[in-house]
This record gives C-alpha cells, structure tokens and sequence, in this order.
C-alpha cells in the first residue's frame, strides 16, 4: 500500500484535491527493505476543485428512487458540491432509466422523465422540483420504503409537472402494502404542494382485500395542497377512493375525472375549490360520487358533474358556477345555491341538513 500523512481527510470527509504530496511505498509484514535501499517514494500534485467530489450525506437527501420490484429506496442527496448518493450510482441508474435531475437554482431542481418505464417509486423529500414529461412515463409503486407510493410529494416540498413535448403522460401506481385496514398506498400522495400544468396524468390505486380509510388515486394529506391549472388528470380506485382530500385542492383548469369503486370518486376533509376547468366523478357498484365530510368545496366554474352527492358539511354552488348530479343528499351539512344546481334524480333533505336556494 501507500502512505502519506499530510493526505487525510478533512472534519467533512472530504479529500485534499489541491497541492503536492510525498506517497511512500509500505511493505506487507513479514518483508523488508535490502540494506542500503531507500523506500520507494512517489510526488503527487492534485488540482482541483472540492465541488468535483461532494460527499453524500443521508441528512441532504432530495429525492429517494426505487428501481426494482421489492427493493429498498436509494437516495440521492445535494449540496453546494452538487449531486451524491451512497455508491455514486443514483445519477447513473437514473439517467439509464429516462430520467435526468439537475440543479437550476437554490434548493431548487428540475426532473426530466423520457419514456420512463422502468421505476418503481419517486419520492421528492426537499426542495422546489419541476417535473417535464416527454413521451410515457410509468411509476409502478412496488418498491420499499415509500408506502407504496408511485409519486410522493413530501412536506415542505413544492412540485410542478408539465409537459416538454406534447403529447406526454405520467401514469402513477400504488402497490398494496399489507392487505388491510393499514394499507394507505396510493397513485400520487400529496404532502408538500403539486401543481399539474399539462400533460395527461393518470394516478391509479388497488386496494387488494382490503386498504386505509385515507388512501387512492390521488391523497392530499392535511398540510398537503394539490393545484391543478391544465392538463387531463385521471385518478381511480378499486377499493380505494379516487381522490382523497384533507387539505387544500384548487383547481383553475383542465379536466379531472375521478372513480371510486366501493369508495367515492372524490372525498373531501378539507378546502376543495373549483374555479375553472371541469370535474366528472363517479363511484361504481351504486357508491357516492362526490362526498362532502368535512371542511367546505365551493363550485365557481362549469362544472362539476357527479352521479350521487352526499352532503354532511358546506357545500356551495356559487354565482357562475354549475353543478349536475344523478342523484343528492344533504344529511347533515349545507347546500347552497348561488349558481345553476341541477339533481336528475332523488333529492333529500334530511332533518339535519339545509338547503339555501338564492
């Protein structure tokens, strides 16, 4: 082996990549130098620059991927030295997968995904990220260690998908976890801020025997914001909610359609808000297409159409705004009518419930 004792490594790990060293050579035991033989020693000038070998760190992590059915995730940390993960082979397995990552600002990246269809999980863990689809992409969800998640968008996290060149997609899978009650694995779990430009997305989840109350195609926790401005989005579930919302959805345009079987197609906890675009929603085997719980949805735009609403918090059609259902009951929250409110079929009014037409 070599030696040099000037040659270590700093408080960070890092290795000298600047001056002039003196290697010398070191025996194995049981061997030594002849008499009147001087140790082979060998100068050795670096230069370069600190950046040209960042040290991964677990704690600057802004991405974790899985590549194969089963696996564990691997994470792919950033900092000031640029791109590192823990075998220097995340960027490398990515690129060979459809999928480039750069920096384009402070804490702030973009993920370019070409005919991407061969990963298993995506989950952006910091940072503002820019995602551009070109051609089909494909997240299957049967990794480890994100839930069985396809597409995740943690906490404090901002996320933006759009299309390169159109026509573009991104479809995003769930994997059962476990079977049961315990099961939140979902198409796309919302946690940070996703925003939907462009592009056709399409987010689908398998409860298998059985799932968590709060899982689907599409989840946005309670700190979670989901923002749709354009494109198709597709959100379905098989046992599973559609889209599932505890925290804030606002949309400003391009479609949704979402279908629940043996769950709503939409269920919302928190502040849903349509103010432009349109919303088809449904629940197969005779369920509830549109299930106001919690917190309040306000119909701005034209329009939301559902085939069975079913109220038990604040629900409002406001000036401008258009709603169409199969079929509508108010249990125990509020129906307001400020826009056109049309019920093809049953409406009731239970002793709890109101209705306000102005």
């Amino acid at each position: 082996g070599w030696s040099c004792n000037e040659y270590v490594q700093d408080e960070e790990g890092r290795w000298p990549l600047e001056g002039t060293y003196e290697f010398a050579a070191e025996l194995p035991e049981a061997y030594e130098l002849a008499e009147d033989v001087e140790a082979l020693v060998v100068e050795v000038s670096v230069t370069g620059d600190q950046a040209a070998m960042p040290v991964y760190d677990y704690k600057n992590v802004v991405l974790n991927v899985n590549f194969d059915e089963g696996k564990t995730c691997k994470g792919l940390a950033y900092d000031e030295s640029g791109f590192s993960s823990l075998n220097d082979d995340v960027m490398n397995l990515l690129n060979a997968r459809g999928i480039e990552v750069t920096n384009s600002g402070e804490n702030s990246f973009q993920l370019r995904m070409t005919n991407a269809t061969t990963i298993q999980n995506l989950e952006l863990s910091r940072g503002t990220w820019e995602i551009v689809l070109k051609g089909s992409n494909v997240l299957e969800g049967k990794g480890k260690g994100v839930g069985g998640v396809g597409l995740k968008i943690k906490e404090n996290v901002r996320a933006t998908i759009k299309e390169g060149t159109a026509p573009a997609s991104l479809t995003a899978k769930n994997y059962p976890t476990t079977g049961t009650s315990s099961d939140g694995s979902s198409g796309i779990a919302v946690e940070g801020n996703l925003t939907i430009e462009s592009g056709t997305i399409e987010a689908t989840a398998d409860g298998g025997k059985n799932s968590a109350s709060f899982s689907g195609g599409i989840v946005v926790g309670r700190n979670g914001t989901l923002n749709i401005n354009g494109g198709a989005v597709t959100a379905a579930g098989t046992g599973k909610n559609g889209v599932f919302v505890r925290g804030n959805f606002r949309m400003k345009g391009g479609s949704l359609t979402a279908t629940g079987s043996g769950k709503p197609g939409i269920e919302n906890e928190g502040i849903f808000e349509l103010s432009d675009g349109t919303i088809s929603t449904k629940s197969n085997s005779d369920g509830i297409g549109f299930l106001q719980s919690g917190g309040s949805a306000t119909i701005q735009a034209k329009e939301l159409i559902t085939d069975r609403l079913y109220i038990n918090s604040s629900f409002t059609v406001a000036r401008g705004g258009k709603v169409t259902s199969g079929s509508t009951i108010i249990n125990s929250g509020t129906l307001t009518n400020e826009g056109e409110f049309v019920s093809n079929g049953p409406f009731v009014k239970e002793e709890n419930g109101r209705f306000i037409n102005t």
